[in-house]
């Protein structure tokens, strides 16, 4: 009498095993790349981009006027080297924290100001109904109770 005939499911190979796992691994590659990480960089308008260039390259020429190198500003901000060169070119992909930690680094500070000429390069549509920063009664939040106690606490008087 020989081995009893085995019926229903088979014991998997170690090489079986090791296939399902690297397709498994496989799988979950292609899941993340597709709904987890960023589908493509962010568009800007040409104004906007120039903008972004032009920052970019101050950063840039304030670096070299403090003669250090990209490695040592890279360090000191928390980026990595190649992130500050494309901070350095304007990439609109790269996060505003690490623009505002490389300004920090050279010891420079970013100023974000209004300007109405500046209005038009934000193409942002503006859906019927739907209010967005166009819609600030400036006056309004300017006499808030909240603005007066900031101003008060800055400007104490």
């Amino acid at each position: 009498m020989g081995a009893p005939a085995s019926r229903g499911k088979r014991a998997l190979r170690p090489l079986e095993v090791r296939n399902v796992f690297l397709n498994l691994i496989t799988l979950y590659i292609l899941y993340t790349l597709r709904y987890i990480m960023p589908k493509s960089a962010t568009t800007l308008t040409a104004p906007l981009q120039k903008r972004l260039a032009t920052l970019g390259l101050a950063l840039r020429t304030r670096r070299k006027e403090l003669q250090l190198s990209a490695v040592v500003v890279a360090e000191a901000a928390g980026v990595s080297r190649v992130t500050l060169h494309r901070i350095e070119r304007g990439h609109p992909s790269v996060a505003m924290g690490a623009y505002f930690a490389t300004a920090a680094a050279l010891g420079a500070d970013l100023v974000v100001r209004g300007q109405e000429s500046h209005q038009n390069d934000i193409d942002t549509p503006h859906r019927s109904g739907e209010r967005n920063w166009r819609d600030i009664d400036e006056e309004a939040l300017l006499d808030s109770p909240q603005t007066r106690l900031v101003n008060s606490a800055v400007n104490p008087s």
